[in-house]
Order: C-alpha cells, then structure tokens, then sequence
C-alpha cells in the first residue's frame, strides 16, 4: 500500500473516480460535481486558502485507488484548526486508518491543535459531516456515506460534534399555507 500526495492532474482525476468504484451499487449516491469539489481546493476560488492551506491524497494497493482524503488547516485568531473530509475508502479498516492517520499526521506538522472530520474546508452547506441514516434521496453537496464509514471514524477515536437532521418533502405534503405564514412571521 503507497499514500500518494495528489500533484497531477491524473490523480485529480483518480480522486473523483473512486466515488463510482465505492458507490457503484448504491442507487442513492449523487456525484458531485466535480467542479464543486475542486473550487473547495483552488486557491483563487476558496477564500479558506488566505489564512490556511489544504492537500489531498490517494492510497494505492497495487496501484490501484482504493481510498481518498483531504486535510485543511485555517489559522483563525491565532489557532490551527485542522480537519480532514473528502474520504472516500473501500470497506478495509486498514486502508481507512492509514488514510485518516496520514491527513492527521500532517495537520499535526502544521501545528493544528484541533482536528474535527469528516468536514469540508469551507461552508457547512456542502461536504460536511458524516451520514448515518435515513434519507433516501440525499440533496446534492449533502455528504453521504455507506454504513461502515461510522465504524472507521469512531474507531479512530472521534466523536459527534453536532447532530444534523435533514427531512424530505413531497409536493402532495407541502403546506404552502403553513409555511408562507411562518415565513411572513420571520420576516
């Protein structure tokens, strides 16, 4: 197994190919656009790169990818916050440890002294956290995990931070009534 630092354009490329070997027999899953994930790591797009920096990397077995992760750091009055996201891994716990631990290793060397995950460095709107269950359409820029990701996190000792609950809503249930009065109340 090699961790490989993502430097080329080919392995930009291997980055956002796992997703269909990882997700191929999971109808639910909506690839990102890969725009959107590489605006999160282009400086001159992501306004997170004025007080911090980010890299990414694969693991190869055998030359091929079999997982991805990338690691942020932002300095913000005077602390180094460190996170990682964007993992994606087949369902090896060896293969998912040596990924966190390499993205941890490094936000440590930039002197991180807090390290949250999976997030996105950037808004909480998009890649940010970690699916359990339950939905069965998830929105695009929501993560979305398959189960055993839980048990990779957690077993590398982190903890819910913050619980999120999103809901789905047809047409046919949708109160405009109800909802027009709230809004109206707010504003």
């Amino acid at each position: 197994m090699e961790i490989v630092k993502i430097t080329t354009k080919s392995q930009v490329d291997q980055f956002h190919e796992l997703v269909k070997k990882v997700y191929q027999f999971d109808a639910h899953y909506v690839m990102p656009i890969i725009e959107d994930v590489e605006n999160v790591f282009n400086p001159s797009k992501n306004k997170r790169f004025k007080s911090g920096n980010a890299e990414r990397w694969l693991l190869l077995d055998k030359r091929e990818c079999v997982g991805r992760i990338g690691a942020f750091y932002e300095n913000k009055n005077e602390k180094m916050n460190g996170a990682w996201g964007f993992f994606e891994v087949l369902e090896n716990v060896k293969y998912a440890n040596m990924l966190i631990q390499t993205a941890e290793s490094w936000l440590l060397e930039q002197g991180c002294n807090k390290i949250q995950a999976p997030v996105n460095f950037g808004d909480r709107d998009s890649f940010w956290g970690l699916f359990v269950d339950g939905v069965k359409n998830p929105s695009y820029l929501e993560n979305y995990n398959l189960p055993y990701y839980q048990q990779f996190i957690e077993g590398q000792g982190y903890e819910r931070e913050i619980e999120q609950t999103t809901y789905d809503i047809t047409l046919d249930l949708f109160n405009y009534e109800r909802f027009s009065a709230i809004a109206k109340r707010a504003m």
